[in-house]
């Protein structure tokens, strides 16, 4: 089989570009929770009034209430115009995955010209390479800002 590196190249930068997120900044009050792309089940982080930030797993999303369940079983109750800042978990098993089968196509693609009597088949290396970078990026979390309240005396973080 032929190597064929632009189709694979592309493929992994639009799986990057695809994983960004918009945060919406706001002057106002949030006033529902409908337009912030959440789902139950996701894991949020929420800073409410004097800063006091909660992390936990929706389990209700109503269009001006939130519930968490908190890690000791407790739930929590958010109301929408309560929201300073809300924040979504997130794993990075995608893009680890991205990089890691870039990384086997570029060590496939050095082999191939190291060594150009032997057939170069870069489907192991990015196999390999995905299937590393994808359980190493799953370890990795970090909260994307889905919400931010300005102009109410909050600092930048």
């Amino acid at each position: 089989m032929p190597c064929q590196p632009l189709p694979i190249a592309c493929l992994l930068a639009l799986t990057v570009v695809g994983s960004l997120r918009a945060t919406e900044l706001s002057a106002q009050p949030l006033e529902q929770f409908t337009g912030l792309r959440l789902s139950v089940g996701q894991a949020v982080r929420v800073t409410g009034p004097q800063g006091h930030r909660t992390a936990g797993t929706i389990v209700r999303l109503e269009e001006r209430l939130l519930i968490l369940r908190l890690d000791d079983r407790n739930e929590y109750t958010v109301q929408a115009g309560d929201v300073e800042e809300l924040a979504v978990q997130r794993r990075y098993g995608w893009q680890g995955a991205a990089i890691g089968a870039a990384v086997g196509l570029g060590l496939t693609l050095i082999d191939c010209r190291r060594n150009p009597d032997t057939p170069c088949d870069p489907d192991l290396p990015i196999l390999l390479g995905a299937s590393v970078g994808g359980l190493l990026g799953h370890g990795f979390k970090r909260y994307d800002v889905r919400f931010t309240l300005v102009g109410r005396g909050m600092t930048g973080r």
